[in-house]
């Protein structure tokens, strides 16, 4: 990805299974909206943290474990994290935007997560 943190006026990104790990090059891109990095090897998010402008994250088929970076992301509105090893979504419980939650193939721990879903209006999966 060397280069991709100059493109700062990107508001769309697609990086789907391109074997990419390290998200640090993309924490520059403030304007950035859409972010798809599915079929990828992520496993941490934190770089995430700093765009506060993201809407849609597709993060699904990684390794992610940890999403409490993503706690803050506000305009966050659609949230798809299937197929990594989440096992608490409850730091998503204040997101007031978050609309749309894919969780399909995590290790859920299930004790938590109707706490998140009463604040998620609409839910997939």
């Amino acid at each position: 990805m060397e280069g991709i943190q100059y493109f700062t006026g990107l508001s769309y990104l697609n990086l789907s299974n391109n074997k990419i790990s390290d998200l640090t090059p993309i924490s520059s891109l403030k304007s950035l909206e859409t972010l798809t990095v599915s079929f990828n090897k992520i496993t941490d998010v934190s770089p995430l943290k700093l765009l506060t402008n993201l809407k849609h994250a597709y993060l699904s088929f990684n390794n992610i474990e940890d999403i409490s970076p993503l706690k803050d992301l506000d305009n966050l509105w659609l949230l798809d994290i299937s197929e990594n090893k989440v096992k608490d979504i409850s730091p998503l419980i204040d997101n007031q935007n978050l609309t749309f939650l894919i969780l399909d193939g995590n290790p859920l721990v299930l004790a938590n997560v109707p706490t998140v879903l009463k604040k998620c209006p609409n839910y997939l999966q």
